[in-house]
């Protein structure tokens, strides 16, 4: 089985299955969400691998920090965390307010 872990790519949830590289959308809400293994479907659309996805441990504080962004700018990868994205809201907060991103 593959694990792939979740991201956010303009707002949306999504993973990309390691076999074929499509992203896949992952509906919030529609799984439990606590950094377990959660299966977004017995196999990939394109290429029928099996693959798991990893959820953060709090998508909901992630959701928060990039919820006054343009969508265009709403992104994180499991390598940042929600202090890192409370730093750009911070520096960026100019262009935030004056809808510049």
């Amino acid at each position: 089985m593959n694990m792939v872990e979740a991201y956010v790519n303009h707002g949306r949830w999504v993973a990309d299955c390691p076999e074929c590289n499509v992203g896949l959308q992952l509906p919030r809400g529609a799984y439990q969400v606590k950094a377990e293994f959660v299966m977004i479907r017995e196999e990939c659309v394109t290429c029928s691998a099996p693959t798991r996805v990893v959820w953060p441990d709090d998508p909901d504080s992630i959701d928060t920090a990039l919820k006054d962004r343009p969508q265009i700018n709403r992104n994180w990868y499991p390598h940042e965390t929600v202090a890192d994205l409370i730093l750009e809201n911070v520096s960026h907060v100019d262009e935030l307010t004056g809808r510049n991103w």
